[in-house]
Parts: structure tokens; sequence; C-alpha cells
């Protein structure tokens, strides 16, 4: 397993920070603040389930932007998890990266919004997080944001086949992988 202590292979891509920026702004002028519509919040029955079923106690929301499903929704409470740790390099609340492992990590509606060049690096940081199970949620086609720059806000769109491959390649023995609403072995 690598471990947050091990030098990780993979890099993240020269216009990683370029694009964590990009996102800064959008958080500035109100970016995910309608929580209601978020595939986190749409899932919350199918994820309470898994969380359930795995003991989830304390997760790491990798990808949390500004919490609001927990601090508006309280989806922590209707999941009956004992705690979360949010992570969101472009959110000044959220933006240091965790410590340590957690009995599950939840990344939902964040690799789409990830440079291509930089997919590796975060997989590899997500599955360095969790003990158990990986919660992912990929968008594959445009969003409806738009970025400052005038992109796309889904910057890596690509089928589903190519992010299982990705995903399978960081995935270690001990690792459930939920994409979705499916299992992957």
């Amino acid at each position: 397993m690598t471990t947050l202590n091990e030098k990780q292979l993979a890099v993240p891509s020269e216009d990683f920070q370029y694009y964590i920026d990009q996102y800064k702004i959008k958080h500035k002028q109100g970016y995910t603040e309608a929580y209601q519509i978020s595939p986190t919040y749409t899932s919350r029955d199918i994820l309470k389930a898994q969380f359930d079923q795995h003991k989830i106690d304390i997760l790491l929301d990798y990808g949390v932007g500004k919490a609001y499903h927990f601090t508006q929704a309280k989806l922590d409470q209707y999941w009956g998890i004992g705690s979360w740790v949010g992570y969101d390099p472009a959110v000044e609340q959220f933006n240091t990266k965790p410590e340590g492992e957690f009995d599950a990590v939840l990344c939902y509606d964040v690799l789409e919004h990830i440079p291509e060049g930089s997919i590796d690096y975060v997989l590899q940081e997500i599955f360095s997080y969790s003990r158990g199970p990986v919660f992912l949620h990929v968008g594959m086609g445009p969003a409806q944001a738009i970025l400052p720059n005038g992109e796309n806000a889904h910057t890596t769109i690509k089928p589903r086949e190519w992010w299982i491959e990705k995903i399978n390649k960081y995935k270690k023995d001990f690792h459930i992988v939920y994409f979705h609403k499916t299992r992957l072995d």
C-alpha cells in the first residue's frame, strides 16, 4: 500500500494549480451553494446503505467543496457516521491536506474537474487515504458550469472504460471501489 509517508510516483501536471485557482474564483462567485442538486446529496440513500454495510465511522470527503451537504443538509447525521474530514484545495476552509487514513473516501463529482495530466496523481492520493471502500462518482459529459477562463468545468471527459482502467491502476487488493452505483471488482 502506498502510505502518505511514502514517495508517490505520480505527480500533478503543470496546469494543476492553474485549475485549482480557477475553482477558487468560482467558489468566491458562489459555486456549489445549491447542494440539493449535487450527486452526493441525490445519492444519499445509496451511500447510506453502503456506509451502513461497511460500518463507516470516519469518512474523508475528497473534493468536499464548501461542505454544504454536511453543514446544511447534515448528511453525516443521516448516514450515521461518527465524523468526517473534508478536503478541497480550492476552498480555504478545507485546503489543508488531511493526514492519516480513513474508513472510507468519498469523491463525488470531482475527478472530471481535474486536468487529465493530474488524474493519476489524484487517484493515487485518494487511495492512499482509504483503508477500505472508495466511493467515486464521475461525470462523463460536459458540465453546466463554465470556468472563469471560458472552459467547461469538466476538463476531463472520458468514457467509463477509461476511468475504470485508471481507477484499477491505483486500487489495492483491500480496497472496495464503488463507481457511482456499481461495485468494481
